[in-house]
């Protein structure tokens, strides 16, 4: 697993009484990424990146697609931004946090431009319902954990249990799956899926004989899935309009998960699942 992975905390404090949205990831996402461009774009005055080369803000907050098998795809981020742990309403004067995951020995590089970026974007501020903006002083970014450093818990002998704690958006054959149709090995297999695009554009490329040897123990895999559907939805400022990220949370229970299998379930909870990832839907936790 040689791909380099970091969750930040980046704490601040209020200006004034801030009113966060049900889920403040969107909106640190959007703010993060005007103020990286403003800082990093060359083309930070147009209404969109034009650049094909050396840029940060399409390096690190859009990338541009990938080509793989003869078609193209959409490249992740090699960021995630939690903001689960935000409550809805901060005071004035009142510090908070969230966290960020850097991914990648690119974004690491950039740390200091990444703080940078926060330190405007939280100076700047965002749009509430009240007239106000809600603004904040930056207090500081610091590492808080990576899943090479945090001793991973001995496998349990029953069930293994995960709980979704964000809304969870898994496609399997281009349809969103809902609660009835989210398997135990549908989960695996997508976090197998997301682990190997990460690893081939911001780390090494996966073994093939490793990845076979994997997706044969998710065939052994069995569970029960306890979820429930929550409604989302953020606004998009490019395609000015709302767009729904319903999801599913809830707690699915797996059995018969290989020793190998479990590494990447643990490597998981930092690297997140499904779509909407870099707003920080499909988090997870084993327990």
């Amino acid at each position: 697993m040689n791909i380099t992975i970091t969750r930040y905390r980046i704490s601040f404090c209020a200006d004034n009484d801030m009113h966060l949205p049900s889920y403040a990831g969107s909106a640190l996402r959007g703010m993060f990424g005007h103020a990286l461009k403003s800082m990093a774009c060359p083309t930070a005055n147009g209404r969109s990146c034009r650049c094909q080369g050396d840029c940060l803000y399409r390096t690190l907050f859009d990338p541009p697609q990938s080509h793989t098998h003869d078609r193209k795809q959409d490249t992740p981020p090699p960021f995630i931004i939690e903001a689960h742990s935000l409550p809805r309403h901060i005071r004035a004067g009142q510090t908070a946090y969230f966290y960020m995951t850097l991914i990648g020995k690119v974004a690491h590089s950039e740390q200091m431009m990444i703080e940078l970026a926060w330190r405007r974007a939280l100076s700047v501020g965002f749009d509430q319902k009240v007239k106000t903006k809600a603004t904040a002083k930056f207090i500081g970014m610091s590492k808080f954990d990576s899943p090479f450093d945090s001793p991973i818990k001995p496998m349990p002998s029953t069930a293994l249990i995960l709980d979704l704690l964000t809304p969870t958006r898994i496609q399997h054959h281009g349809k969103l799956l809902n609660s009835q149709d989210l398997t135990a090995s549908l989960f695996c297999q997508a976090l197998m899926r997301r682990y190997v695009q990460l690893s081939a554009v911001y780390g090494d490329k996966p073994d093939d004989d490793e990845l076979k040897s994997v997706y044969q123990d998710i065939e052994n895999v069995t569970g029960e899935c306890y979820l429930s559907y929550r409604a989302w939805s953020r606004f998009s400022h490019r395609q000015h309009r709302v767009i729904p990220q319903d999801g599913l949370v809830g707690r699915i229970e797996l059995h018969g998960v290989s020793e190998r299998l479990y590494h990447y379930l643990h490597l998981g909870q930092w690297l997140h699942i499904g779509k909407g990832t870099v707003f920080g839907l499909g988090q997870y936790q084993l327990r």
